[in-house]
């Protein structure tokens, strides 16, 4: 749907702007499925130990995309088509993508034809399995997600971290046009320079806090925050640094945005892994609420800075980058004080914890059936931070031998 309503736009703008409103919110609405669909699928796939640089990497083709967008349109525009070969490629391009989901995307491990018994044991054996013959589940704990501070501290950084980005991303080439006074060329090519740097930000970001979660440096919690805090900390302070400078170091202004979204890649392999390890039955629904949430300062953040830059000088862009400092560091701050990545007690719909604080175990048939394909492999079930559970808190009286055809459930 993304993809026709995207293709349709030049004959919408042609016939009606009635019909061109109603194809941007088909495409809004069916976007909004795309992010909690992507934490539910990783919740099954992703090791804990892995998860920093899967789901960076996964996050990486946003911004890529962020970079490539512009300098393509513009590229398209000086066809002998114009301006709707823009919409066109765009649409046709998404419809394609569409195709090689099917093709190499499933639900679960289970699932999945392309892959080897052993390594379908493995994730199996780290991140659970989901039922495959649904049964009626009780509904989310709504009231009891909403007295969570850890699910709270996430929200909060969600929307410190989207306001500055639909900052940069809408204003970005107009203050480079009206305050550094870079022409067209310059400003196609140089707006994209701090995307790109984020985007390799997130290798080395994905890689780093993997690393250190292997050598067990720390624990999973604080290697959450600390990237956390580096993906928020460090581009207020660039934005604060950028204040200071005037129009005459345009060049070093840039340099300034780019080294802060490349500071900005650990927030992808910190906070936003959050709704996948506090619970990753109701992952999806997580980041659907903060989403949402963070989904109005796409309305808020560019209208404040249109109302604080009416004349497009350096001086007034300022009190927007004071802003945007000033909301990650309250945002970011928030999180490193509350947040956590431990498995929370309402995960399962319980609201109130059981005796033992024991995890539901789901008998898999089909879980069976890959470890002895596998020549009887045998996995420890491990919690959502990678530990063995029968030496956790949640089941202590769970015994080894019982560990081969008994999975966590995280289905919804």
């Amino acid at each position: 749907m993304l993809g026709f309503s995207t293709a349709l736009i030049p004959l919408a703008i042609f016939y009606s702007i009635y019909m061109l409103y109603a194809f941007r919110i088909v495409a809004g609405l069916v976007s909004a499925v795309w992010f909690p669909g992507f934490y539910q699928i990783w919740a099954l796939w992703a090791p804990p130990n892995e998860r920093g640089i899967l789901i960076g990497l996964s996050f990486a083709g946003v911004h890529i995309g962020n970079a490539i967008t512009l300098p393509i349109a513009g590229a398209l525009c000086q066809t002998s088509f114009g301006w709707p070969l823009v919409f066109y490629f765009y649409g046709a391009s998404c419809i394609a993508y569409v195709f090689l989901w099917f093709l190499f995307i499933y639900d679960t491990p289970t699932q999945h034809p392309m892959i080897s018994e052993s390594e379908k044991s493995f994730i199996i054996s780290v991140c659970g399995t989901a039922r495959e013959k649904r049964e009626k589940k009780p509904p989310a704990p709504v009231l009891a997600m909403l007295k969570s501070l850890p699910l709270w501290a996430f929200i909060v950084m969600v929307v410190g971290y989207d306001w500055n980005s639909y900052t940069f991303l809408t204003s970005m080439p107009a203050f480079m046009r009206e305050a550094l006074r870079f022409d067209i060329d310059e400003n196609t090519g140089l707006s994209a320079l701090p995307y790109i740097g984020l985007w390799c930000g997130q290798f080395i970001s994905g890689w780093l806090s993997d690393w250190i979660l292997s050598r067990k440096f720390f624990s999973v919690t604080i290697v959450r925050k600390l990237m956390t805090a580096v993906g928020m900390f460090g581009p207020a302070i660039m934005l604060l640094l950028i204040s200071f400078l005037d129009c005459r170091a345009k060049y070093a202004v840039v340099a300034l945005f780019t080294v802060g979204l490349i500071l900005n890649s650990g927030v992808f392999v910190g906070g936003l892994l959050n709704p996948v390890e506090l619970s990753p039955q109701y992952a999806g629904l997580i980041f659907s609420a903060a989403n949402t949430l963070s989904s109005l300062t796409g309305v808020g953040a560019p209208l404040l800075a249109s109302v604080l830059t009416q004349n497009g000088s350096y001086e007034e862009w300022r009190n927007v980058f004071f802003v945007g400092a000033t909301i990650y560091f309250v945002t970011g701050l928030f999180f490193v004080l509350f947040s956590s990545s431990s498995l929370q007690r309402w995960s399962h719909g319980v609201t109130e914890p059981r005796q033992n604080g024991e995890l539901e175990l789901a008998m898999d048939a089909e879980g069976a059936k890959n470890e002895e394909a596998s020549g009887g492999l045998v996995h420890s079930l491990r919690d959502l931070n990678g530990q063995p559970v029968e030496n956790s808190i949640f089941n202590p009286s769970f015994q080894q031998e019982e560990v081969k055809s008994r999975k966590v459930d995280v289905s919804v």
